[in-house]
């Protein structure tokens, strides 16, 4: 006798989706007519040619044969058809299909199988659920949801009992007919199952992925406390999880997220906020507070949806608009719109973000000239300043562009400038003379961007040259950067290392001038030697010895001259003139003055590792001075 199905309310056949002009008219001609298409050379010929036979009483053979067709869409139609057959023969021969290896329309028939639902074909489908073939299980799972309430507890039982990395589809089966129950109890019996193996099992993957079907407070509790335990696959799977869940996980997220702050579990917790609806961006954003997290949440949300930015750059609070524009910064699309709606908003730090961001941007750059130019004339300083700094990347990247190997990209930035080489540094040069300080710096650094610009360097050899202290070293920085050999670049610096200009400006003027590496630049260099500044005394001692050792052509005065820095300084200026004088070799004469230096107690604080740090190339002299220097200073 044939096994009876579990449920008896099998759903009833139904053509209402059979096409107008499909096969079969009804009576012995509509039925001829229909096999005739059987044969044909069209799959869709012969999958409406199914339908129409489909409900016959003696079609289950026919409709066997549709599972042995070549195209995957007449299998699924004649699986489908066979399951709903009225006849034993039909699942009996829906089920052999299921079971025999090989048989091309086996994972058609195990996906439509639990819509008999007899306690062998769910049995069955339980056994396929954990087979090595993947594209079986998923043809598994199938068939148990539509099983329905009939599969849930032998499925449960099966999960509850079963460890193995086969497990994903029996708990994404689990959890998909669970959460059609409408008896609460089930439900929650269910979902404590996958709970328990996400956080006590090493099905912990497949169970938080099972878990999206359950957006309740417990699965979200469970995740977060996955999240903040398990494995960093899991955590991963977890915050897939909770963004798929949504709406009950945000509350938990932001509370979580506000506690971890930027840890790599707030990270995720921050990538699981950003990728969730749409709709929920609003409610995010009121709950997120701390700025740094703002900020990297404005970049995650640009990274999946730069589209989303919109709230976030029009929101009233000022911090989630700069972190919008800073996102937009990060990710640099060509898309420059935004930043140029956002450079004429009311809020002056909004203006000078979003100025500062297209000066970082590298595409459109007419657009981006033509707002940093009128950025130039704003109100607020911090806005002129930005446009300072941005005129001068603009320029760079139209020098470079125009000697690279992009064509089109020097053609779109030369176009843009016009004339590259004197309309930048002329704007840059006008805002030497702003009003406010802050932007006459700006002014310089972006001349600084200006290489091989002669009216740069002209501008920034005059500010070197002129009154303005406070402006020497930054004048001095921007002269560095541009390089090159230009003759009156080098002569500037020389003249920024004297005693005249601040301590800033001397330490940088000192550093450019040795990139010259000239010997005639020594007598100059040498009084820094006794200057009072302790840190000028090492910066010139460096910088007289890089020279010795890159210069030719130095002469026994020059030798003499560092002789005597030696012999007639203190205590301390002797050490670092010692220093620089190491680089002429003369190790008898080093080694006599050193130990002058001795006879006189005046190096108390040369330990031996001090001593050997700085005469590391003079091991001989050092290891007879070290001995000298332990014993008569107890060091």
């Amino acid at each position: 006798m044939a096994e009876q199905p579990v449920s008896g309310n099998e759903p009833q056949l139904s053509h209402s989706a059979e096409p107008d002009d499909a096969p079969g008219i009804g009576g012995a001609q509509g039925k001829s007519h229909s096999r005739a298409y059987l044969n044909s050379s069209e799959p869709d010929a012969r999958r409406r040619a199914l339908i129409a036979l489909g409900s016959e009483p003696d079609a289950f053979l026919t409709l066997y044969r549709g599972l042995w067709d070549t195209d995957q869409g007449v299998r699924a139609e004649a699986a489908r058809l066979l399951a709903h057959h009225g006849t034993d023969m039909a699942g009996h021969l829906l089920r052999h299909a299921s079971e025999i290896d090989g048989h091309p329309g086996r994972l058609e028939a195990v996906a439509v199988l639990g819509l008999r639902p007899t306690n062998s074909n769910i049995n069955l489908l339980l056994d396929l659920v954990f087979h090595a073939n993947s594209l079986l299980r998923r043809a598994a799972e199938e068939g148990l949801v539509l099983a329905g309430k009939a599969a849930l507890d032998p499925l449960a039982n099966r999960v509850v009992c079963t460890s193995s990395s086969a497990v994903r589809e029996a708990m994404l089966a689990l959890a998909r007919i669970a959460s059609q129950v409408e008896d609460d109890t089930r439900k929650g019996e269910c979902q404590q199952i996958l709970i328990d193996k996400l956080l006590y099992s090493r099905d912990d993957n497949e169970a938080a992925s099972a878990l999206v079907y359950f957006p309740t407070q417990n699965a979200v509790a469970a995740l977060l406390e996955a999240m903040k335990t398990r494995s960093e696959s899991v955590k991963g799977a977890c915050s897939d999880t909770l963004a798929q869940i949504g709406s009950p996980a945000v509350e938990p997220l932001l509370a979580y997220a506000q506690e971890v702050g930027l840890a790599s579990q707030g990270d995720r917790v921050l990538r699981s906020l950003a990728r969730m609806d749409f709709a929920l961006l609003p409610g995010i954003l009121e709950g997120l507070e701390n700025r740094a997290i703002i900020k990297r949440f404005a970049l995650l949300v640009a990274n999946y949806h730069i589209d989303r930015l919109q709230p976030l750059l029009h929101h009233k609070r000022r911090q989630f608009r700069l972190a919008a524009i800073a996102a937009l910064d990060a990710v640099r699309p060509s898309i420059i719109q935004p930043l140029i709606e956002m450079s004429t908003h009311p809020d002056p730090y909004t203006r000078q973000r979003a100025v500062m961001a297209l000066g970082n941007n590298p595409y459109e750059p007419v657009q981006n000239f033509s707002v940093l130019r009128q950025a130039l004339t704003d109100e607020a300083w911090r806005v002129r300043a930005a446009a300072c700094i941005g005129l001068g990347k603009l320029y760079e990247r139209a020098a470079s562009a125009a000697y690279g190997s992009d064509r089109w990209q020097a053609r779109s930035f030369l176009y843009a400038f016009s004339s590259p080489v004197t309309i930048v540094p002329n704007l840059l040069i006008g805002s030497i003379e702003d009003e406010e300080m802050r932007v006459r710096v700006s002014a310089i650094r972006g001349l600084g961007r200006c290489a091989d610009s002669t009216p740069a360097v002209d501008a920034l050899i005059g500010v070197v040259r002129g009154n303005e202290h406070a402006l020497h070293s930054e004048a001095v920085a921007a002269l560095i950067a541009i390089g090159g050999e230009h003759e009156s670049i080098h002569d500037a610096l020389l003249v920024a290392s004297g005693p005249t200009y601040t301590t800033a400006a001397r330490h940088r003027a000192i550093d450019g001038v040795v990139r010259f590496e000239r010997g005639t630049d020594l007598p100059q260099l040498m009084p820094l030697l006794v200057d009072n500044s302790h840190l000028l005394r090492q910066k010139a001692a460096k910088a007289i010895r890089h020279i010795v050792i890159h210069s030719t052509g130095l002469t026994e005065d020059t030798q003499q001259t560092m002789r005597g820095y030696l012999i007639d300084g203190v205590t301390v200026q002797r050490v670092f003139a010692a220093y620089a004088l190491a680089s002429f070799g003369d190790k008898e004469g080093l080694q006599a003055l050193l130990l002058d230096l001795l006879k006189y107690n005046e190096l108390p604080l040369m330990s031996a590792s001090h001593l050997s740090r700085i005469f590391k190339s003079y091991s001989d002299i050092v290891n007879a001075l070290v001995q000298k220097i332990e014993a008569d200073f107890g060091l």
